[in-house]
């Protein structure tokens, strides 16, 4: 099957985004942030939980 997308003339890709998650034990023990200090910056809007209660490793970096 072919996996581009073709529209006005350009041809374009289709990419698969994948994310990485990860949970505040996880959080606390990689980049040592106490879980304190991660509920608070989710409280503050700071870094955002998934649907599932764990996060974005892109939104982990971002911030710390």
């Amino acid at each position: 099957m072919d996996s581009r997308v073709y529209t006005a003339g350009l041809t374009v890709d289709r990419v698969e985004v994948r994310t990485v998650e990860v949970s505040i034990s996880e959080i606390q023990e990689r980049w040592k942030v106490s879980r304190a200090t991660v509920y608070s910056h989710i409280k503050k809007g700071k870094l955002s939980r998934l649907e599932n209660g764990k996060v974005d490793v892109s939104e982990v970096l971002r911030v710390y």
